[in-house]
């Protein structure tokens, strides 16, 4: 019925746009995806990092079909409609994976609806996914305006640039905490211009706020509260818990992200870094040890034989702030350590789902959600957050290239440590100022000692009919280590077509 009604409504714009602007050539797609698992749920490579289009089962087959439609208003002005809708047979379910009217005027973007998008600068193909927003969750329905592109700053000859986004979102009713709002901003500056080596940072900053509890009541969400929310204030007396009077409204997360870009005549590298934090600790980078280290290298044609891109990244977020006390309480005794640690990254105590959407991480997908976990183990210990495993070190390599001129493929490589949460190890061992190395005691905690685990794919997608332009890809994913063992495939066939 999604399906119908969205299609429906594009075709009456369709005929009206051509009335009032020049439609440009329409793009429209559908594909046919089926995998299958060993185990009751997919490989990480398989399930991970597609926008949340492959439930987590033993099974999974869809529909998916796509139409864009762009238009021209003028000469500085220009419309894209999209609809993207998945459909599932077998269940009779069906759901917009995409629905968006997006405008653009000279450096300026406006987005409405679902649609989406990643959030880094890390090259999504190949990496293990963003810190900040990855292509592993279905994508929040959302307003924005945004500078897209860096952008030249007026009088600096090119050699200093900016880009930016400014966002408000809707999370899903069916939470912990209901129908809270998202609200994300960023903003990014690149120094360099015409020369080889550039370098750049960009400050990202999310917040959850609002919603409503049950049982709790309605969380702050008035117009003198978003201002709290965009400055990351604390609430205002009688209007919140003490925590949020004392520290900031809502839920605050973000990244950030700085690195190195070089052009050469045979390649392109750019080496970054991003670095999470949830409060005021983690911002200070000159000390934050966690962060997504990575490089990646795009090698102009015939420089190597079969490659065309590589990544290299290192995971980091054992650290979180070191494990003492999240603010200061005269009563308390911080044994020695630090106050403001245990950032628990991607929980919260009122926003229990965390940094997820629809039961997926927003993030980095080499986190672990509770859901993921007991499929795993079982109905564990764990601590009362969606994200039972937050402390990982890994290794990750991906790499893109053609075997053929009708063929591409992908490979991605993970070697992992998985040290749980510290408030894992706080609710289950009981020790709270247990470090990275527990005592003998903690083995009944499942993350003790870290488990150590193994994630691959290798997909290739195959051209097989160019006139027709239909693409035929074949992924297989592997997972082995002490948290599961398990392979599956995945198969897609997709036809693209265009109508000018």
């Amino acid at each position: 019925m999604q399906f119908l009604k969205c299609f429906f409504v594009l075709s009456i714009l369709l005929v009206y746009s051509n009335l009032f602007a020049q439609t440009d050539t329409i793009k429209h797609s559908v594909e046919i995806i089926s995998g299958v698992a060993s185990k009751p749920y997919m490989p990480q490579y398989i399930y991970s990092n597609r926008y949340g289009i492959i439930d987590d089962k033993q099974a999974d087959g869809l529909v998916r079909m796509k139409l864009e439609v762009p238009y021209k208003l003028g000469k500085n002005w220009h419309i894209r409609l999209l609809a993207d809708v998945t459909g599932k047979p077998r269940e009779g379910s069906s759901r917009l994976q995409q629905a968006y009217l997006r405008i653009d005027r000279g450096i300026f973007e406006f987005s409405a609806g679902r649609f989406e998008s990643t959030m880094g600068s890390q090259n999504d193909d190949l990496s293990s996914g963003s810190m900040a927003i990855s292509r592993n969750a279905m994508p929040l329905p959302m307003l924005k305006i945004s500078v897209p592109r860096y952008t030249a700053i007026p009088f600096t000859k090119g050699y200093l640039e900016f880009k930016g986004d400014f966002s408000h979102g809707w999370f899903e009713k069916n939470r912990y905490t209901q129908s809270p709002y998202l609200h994300e901003k960023s903003l990014y500056f690149k120094a360099g211009g015409r020369i080889p080596v550039n370098a750049f940072m960009g400050l990202v900053h999310f917040a959850q706020w609002g919603g409503y509890t049950p049982g709790v009541g309605h969380w702050p969400a008035g117009l003198k509260d978003y201002y709290r929310i965009l400055f990351a204030k604390g609430a205002g007396k009688n209007t919140a818990n003490y925590s949020e009077q004392e520290n900031a409204l809502g839920n605050h997360l973000g990244i950030i992200d700085m690195g190195l870009t070089l052009k050469a005549k045979s390649f392109n590298v750019i080496a970054y870094r991003q670095m999470p934090w949830e409060d005021f600790s983690g911002t200070r980078f000159y000390r934050n040890r966690d962060g997504l280290f990575g490089v990646n290298m795009d090698f102009k044609e015939n420089v190597l034989r079969f490659i065309s891109s590589i990544t290299l990244e290192y995971l980091h977020t054992t650290w979180q702030s070191g494990p003492g006390y999240s603010d200061f309480e005269p009563d308390l005794d911080n044994r020695g350590f630090p106050f403001g640690g245990r950032d628990n990254y991607y929980n919260h105590g009122i926003y229990r789902n965390g940094w997820t959407y629809e039961g997926m991480i927003i993030g980095t997908p080499l986190f672990t959600t509770r859901q993921r976990a007991e499929k795993y183990f079982g109905e564990g210990e764990y601590a009362d957050y969606s994200i039972v495993n937050n402390r990982v070190k890994a290794i990750h390599l991906g790499v893109k290239g053609n075997v053929a001129t009708k063929i591409n493929f992908r490979v991605l490589a993970t070697y992992s440590k998985n040290y749980g949460t510290y408030n894992g190890i706080s609710a289950v061992v009981g020790d709270f100022w247990a470090p990275v190395d527990l005592p003998p005691s903690a083995n009944n905690y499942v993350f003790y000692p870290p488990l150590r685990q193994f994630y691959g794919l290798i997909e290739l997608n195959t051209r097989i009919s160019s006139k027709r332009d239909i693409e035929l890809t074949t992924s297989w994913g592997v997972d082995a280590g002490q948290m599961t063992h398990n392979t599956g495939v995945l198969v897609g066939l997709r036809w693209n077509g265009m109508v000018k």
